[in-house]
């Protein structure tokens, strides 16, 4: 039988990872795949709002496929994972200053971070942001860094009541009104559409994120590359 490796780091709060947060690193999803096609297991590292889509669609061509979620961290041992070819390729928010020489790094999406309240709030002066409570990814992630240096820019500073690496978390606690979550669009749009959610209206513009694929391309599986063309690039 043959194993596919698929490993996938924070995209923002990623946390694709991803996409997407994946490998509890930056953001908002943190994610491994090891996919046995014959015998039909998928085990995928900490699931989460970016990648459930292409899931989704697997599950559909592979309906025996099994799902095993758990979770682990780390940019650097992502990359030595890679180098030493224990893994196939990495989703990441992040372009990984080991990336490089045999190690390619392609953005497969941007994507906007944004506010999002259980209240519609519309912020007129930015000043109005230091008055509110927050839900954010740890200080030392990326889309936290990001942040802080956008809102310092305008001379603003929040801090966090509430920080999680894991979007979800940051969702559904602003679903409750335990304060303004900062999260990648693309996890609350169902959120957004059905009024649990309301996009903080603000006068700037917040960081983007960009999800990465980063991979060796010499040793990706046949398996590999269909998993990258035929949903993560459709």
């Amino acid at each position: 039988s043959h194993y596919s490796t698929f490993f996938f780091s924070s995209l923002t709060s990623i946390y694709i990872v991803g996409i997407l947060d994946f490998f509890i690193s930056s953001s908002i999803f943190n994610c491994i795949f090891l996919a046995l096609i014959k015998s039909t297991f998928l085990n995928l590292v900490k699931a989460t709002s970016y990648l459930s889509k292409y899931l989704a669609k697997v599950k559909a061509d592979y309906p025996e496929l099994k799902i095993d979620v758990i979770s682990a961290s780390d940019y650097s041992g992502l990359i030595q994972l890679l180098q030493n070819h224990i893994i196939d390729f990495v989703i990441m928010d992040i372009i990984p200053k080991e990336a490089q020489n045999e190690i390619k790094v392609e953005t497969l999406k941007k994507s906007k971070n944004v506010f999002v309240s259980k209240e519609k709030i519309k912020i007129k002066d930015i000043k109005e942001l230091q008055d509110y409570k927050y839900i954010l990814n740890f200080e030392n992630s990326t889309s936290t860094r990001e942040l802080f240096k956008t809102l310092k820019e305008h001379n603003i500073e929040i801090k966090a009541d509430i920080q999680s690496d894991v979007t979800e978390i940051r969702v559904g606690t602003a679903k409750q009104g335990l304060g303004i979550g900062y999260v990648m669009e693309e996890t609350v749009l169902d959120a957004v559409k059905n009024k649990e959610l309301y996009e903080v209206e603000i006068p700037i513009d917040l960081p983007e994120v960009k999800i990465n694929l980063v991979y060796l391309e010499k040793y990706l599986t046949k398996m590999d590359n269909i998993f990258i063309k035929k949903y993560l690039k459709a």
